[in-house]
C-alpha cells in the first residue's frame, strides 16, 4: 500500500545545530518508518513566515505534534513554544519520545526553570498521549505536580552506528567529556 506518508509537526532543536536533538529526530524517524517530518518554528519571526507560507501552517493542522527538544519541560521558553506548537498542530493527543526535565534545583545562566514553572507545565502535559521522559529524576520531579510519567530512556539511543562506522571492541564504550550552556 502506498500513499501520503504520516506528517510529524517536530517541536524541537533540530536543524539548528544540536547534535543531540538532530538524533533524536532521526531516531524517531527511523524507528517510525514512512514518516516525513515539518519542522515547526520557535521563534515570533519564524512563526509569522510559517503563518504566511502557502503550505505553511495549513500543512501541519492534520499532522502529529511530537516533542522533540531535548531537555525542554519546565523551561518556561519551551512552555511558550510548545503552546505556540499547539495551536498550530491541534490534532490531539501530542506526543512525545523521551523528553528531558530540567530540573528546578538547576540555576545557571540559562535556566528558565524557577519560580513554579513545572507547575505551569501539568495542564500541557494532560494533552500528550503518554508523558515520556529520559530518567526517574525527570519522573520524580513530574510527579511531585501530579503529572505520571513513564521513563523511556533517550531515543537518540536506538540509533545504531552510522553507516561505514569502524567496528570496536565488543564491550568498549565511549564517553563524550563535554560541557553545557552552564
Amino acid at each position: 500500500m502506498t500513499g501520503t506518508p504520516a506528517l510529524v509537526a517536530y517541536l524541537g532543536w533540530s536543524g539548528r545545530g544540536n547534535l543531540g536533538d538532530d538524533a533524536i529526530q532521526e531516531a524517531i524517524g527511523t524507528g517510525v518508518p514512512g514518516v516525513a517530518f515539518a519542522p515547526l518554528p520557535l521563534y515570533a519571526a519564524e512563526t509569522l513566515r510559517f503563518m504566511l507560507a502557502p503550505r505553511g501552517a495549513r500543512r501541519v493542522r492534520r499532522a502529529i505534534l511530537v516533542l522533540g527538544g531535548g531537555t525542554v519541560i519546565g523551561r518556561s521558553n519551551w512552555r511558550v513554544h510548545l503552546r505556540v506548537g499547539l495551536w498550530l498542530v491541534p490534532t490531539r493527543p501530542a506526543r512525545m519520545i523521551g523528553a528531558g526535565v530540567e530540573d528546578p534545583d538547576f540555576q545557571g545562566r540559562h535556566s528558565f526553570s524557577g519560580g513554579g514553572e513545572l507547575t505551569r507545565w501539568a495542564p500541557l502535559l494532560r494533552t500528550f498521549e503518554a508523558v515520556t521522559v529520559r530518567g526517574p529524576r525527570s519522573a520524580e520531579l513530574l510527579a511531585d505536580v501530579g503529572i505520571e510519567a513513564r521513563v523511556v530512556g533517550d531515543p537518540a539511543l536506538l540509533l545504531g552506528p552510522p553507516e561505514g562506522a569502524p567496528t570496536v571492541e565488543p564491550g568498549l564504550i565511549g564517553v563524550n567529556l563535554g560541557h553545557g550552556d552552564d
